[in-house]
């Protein structure tokens, strides 16, 4: 406790020493004028604010550093599915070129693989044959993806797709579907034309 503005009597601070109070007064002169008193107790400096705003620069500089999205970004549920992929823009660049590192570290483990004949019956050129392809699970425009059918082929376009897993297994479905409709556009031609000639 801290007692401003007034003198108290020597047997009273020799009873509240032990109680840890401070006294003081700018004089000890009566005819000063009267100070204003200010009883209180002494608080510890609040600090949580700056400590607040440090924390919070610290994070967004370490997401910018590390080129990572943050996804505990209060903006991040408002973006449309075109600002959400140019945030997460950074983020596949390093995908890409980490995936591009991995595949050829792949392709020179196969290599070696298929060449010692370890595996009978495999050529050992097949290890040239090998594709891997990396998916990642990233937000899509789908009005793009629309476009994007109009202007390359089907696997193409179908790679471009986060919701198509196997794409030979979809384009071979979407061919299935088009012969089963096609089929059964002859059948109804065929019945109609029937009626159409019996008539």
């Amino acid at each position: 406790m801290k007692v401003l503005g007034t003198i108290l009597e020597q047997e009273d601070l020799n009873a509240l020493r032990d109680t840890r109070i401070i006294n003081l007064k700018s004089s000890m002169d009566e005819d000063e004028p009267v100070e204003t008193l200010d009883v209180d107790f002494l608080s510890k400096p609040d600090a949580d604010t700056t400590q607040e705003n440090l924390i919070n620069r610290l994070l967004d500089a370490l997401y910018q550093t590390s080129m990572i999205v943050n996804l505990n970004d209060k903006d991040f549920g408002n973006a449309s599915g075109v600002a959400l992929e140019m945030k997460f823009k950074p983020v596949l660049n390093l995908d890409t070129s980490k995936a591009r590192k991995f595949t050829k570290s792949l392709r020179e483990l196969y290599r070696v693989l298929f060449k010692t004949m370890l595996i009978k019956g495999v050529d050992p050129e097949a290890w040239d044959d090998i594709d891997v392809s990396f998916h990642y699970d990233l937000p899509h425009n789908i009005k793009d993806a629309q476009t994007l059918s109009e202007l390359v082929s089907r696997k193409t376009w179908l790679k471009a797709l986060s919701i198509v897993n196997d794409v030979q297994a979809e384009s071979e479905a979407i061919d299935k579907e088009q012969q089963d409709q096609l089929a059964t556009n002859m059948q109804v031609i065929a019945d109609n034309r029937g009626l159409t000639d019996g008539i």
